[in-house]
């Protein structure tokens, strides 16, 4: 695809009216330049203008194309504002800024735009706002609402105790104060009229009974007749809660393997619809990672783990699921055992390994693409520190463009954000990493491995800058490395470091 250069001569060059009115529009100008710099002239091109509020791919206000023709030195003349457009100029609110214009342009003349780059405008806005600024002091606005009623001061100071009263009246005798207990035969006593109680009493219904609640219905009953409704005691209307459950100790350990399981002790009052244990190589593992499904139901039941990666370390939680949600039980960590040697082109901690640095460590691909249309991003910009380029380089460039470059879904950003196999760590490799994956594991084939990464004979991102418009890239279908423009739709294939 043909690579255009853009050159703003002069920006906001504004021309008032006799009758001393700011304008509906200012003038802009700009050579058009292909991508090696030669100037475009006598050419008829399109070109859309786009006018953004409070930042660089903010809010569009109006927007705009133009059909000019270039003259012999290769300049367009614009008025902004008079162009074709569906948006009303008039109504920019010039006073509530900042505003960018992002300048767009098809070589063909015709309407498939291509972002060339965006700038701030700075004179023009003030202009335009003259027109609607007064100068004077306006009249006084209404009163406003009432405000709210403040807080409460602070409690003052306890008052001096005031004076003893005068003694009231006597009370009259209390009864049953002090009285004697006394036991005629079957009948107990109080003195002073105190009453007295009959413990002969044969009856056997009122004796202590035993109480039950029905399953349904709201009923309690006594144990030798009699009962009463009381709405709400039913076992029925006890509410669902989360199953109890335990995690089962971790056996059977491999490389690539291992066994746990759990014990489900309360299903909460609802069936268990589905049991078994999730792990991950992060703590507080959920059903959001990696699972074993084991059946229903409560009591103890057994989980095979497969799918490991050698010498590292898992943490795994039971679960059981009934309708009031997801229950977990305690958390266990375990290591697998370590694997023969590794070596190139080994599955490996979520990829595949293509390089090895002798000392225990390497680099790791992913194993397939994250994207195949994905730009570099910040087109026209220097990215301060995403120039590494040797082995061991990718990850700060990666963070480096990150820091330098706010444009979200570019390569640097997908590899940033990845999370793949249980890891986080994944970033896009610099110019020599990326060398390194197409002749190791991909088709370059120089281990004689073959394309074990499965990838596409296309272009791939590297996270190497080459310039302000440019950043090194690796075509896979052939050994070539070379700057493709940063705005360019490329694939991007993660890596991480173990």
């Amino acid at each position: 695809m043909q690579k255009l250069i853009l050159s703003i001569v002069a920006i906001a060059t504004i021309s008032l009216s006799s009758f001393g009115q700011a304008p509906e529009g200012f003038q802009y100008q700009a050579v058009v330049r292909d991508v090696g710099n030669i100037i475009l002239n006598n050419q008829s091109v399109g070109m859309q203008m786009t006018i953004q509020q409070g930042s660089i791919g903010g809010t569009t206000v109006y927007q705009e194309t133009f059909a000019p023709t270039t003259n012999d030195y290769g300049l367009v003349n614009l008025e902004i504002g008079t162009g074709t457009t569906t948006d009303d100029f008039t109504t920019i609110d010039w006073a509530n800024g900042p505003y960018f214009i992002e300048t767009a342009i098809d070589i063909t003349g015709g309407t498939s735009y291509s972002v060339m780059g965006t700038s701030q405008l700075m004179s023009v806005p003030y202009a335009l706002y003259a027109k609607t600024s007064g100068n004077g002091q306006g009249p006084v606005g209404p009163q406003g609402p009432q405000g709210i009623q403040g807080n409460d001061g602070a409690t003052g100071l306890t008052g001096a105790t005031g004076a003893t009263g005068s003694q009231g009246p006597a009370g009259n005798n209390g009864v049953g104060i002090a009285q004697t207990l006394s036991q005629v035969g079957g009948t107990i006593t109080l003195s002073d009229g105190g009453g007295s109680v009959n413990i002969d009493d044969t009856d056997p219904t009122n004796e202590l009974q035993q109480l039950s609640v029905s399953a349904v219905g709201d009923t309690l009953h006594l144990q030798n007749g009699g009962f009463v409704i009381i709405p709400g005691i039913s076992v029925a209307n006890t509410p669902v809660q989360l199953a109890t459950l335990i995690t089962s100790a971790v056996s059977s350990l491999t490389n690539i393997s291992a066994t746990s399981g759990g014990n489900i002790t309360s299903d909460g009052g609802a069936n268990i619809t589905t049991r078994g244990v999730c792990y991950s190589v992060n703590t507080n593992p959920t059903t959001a990672d990696n699972i074993t499904n084991d059946g229903n139901g409560t009591g103890s039941f057994t989980s095979n783990l497969s799918g490991l990666t050698a010498s590292a370390t898992y943490y795994v939680r039971a679960y059981a699921i009934n309708s009031a949600g997801t229950a977990y039980g305690n958390e266990l960590s375990f290591t697998t055992l370590a694997s023969a040697a590794l070596a190139i082109g080994d599955s490996y901690q979520g990829g595949f390994i293509f390089y090895l640095d002798g000392l225990g460590g390497g680099l790791i691909a992913a194993p397939t693409n994250q994207s195949t249309s994905a730009p570099w991003g910040c087109y026209g910009t220097t990215i301060s520190g995403a120039d590494g380029i040797v082995i061991g380089t990718g990850n700060q460039n990666t963070i480096d463009i990150e820091a330098g470059c706010s444009i979200f879904g570019t390569a640097a950003d997908i590899c940033q954000n990845l999370l793949l196999s249980g890891y986080t760590d994944w970033f896009l490799p610099s110019k020599d990493e990326l060398y390194l994956m197409y002749q190791n594991i991909g088709p370059g084939n120089a281990l004689g491995l073959g394309n074990v990464g499965g990838f596409a004979l296309n272009y791939y991102w590297s996270s190497t800058e080459g310039s302000n418009f440019l950043a090194w890239g690796q075509n896979f279908s052939v050994v070539n490395q070379n700057g493709n423009g940063k705005g360019s739709a490329n694939y991007v294939r993660a890596v991480r470091a173990f």
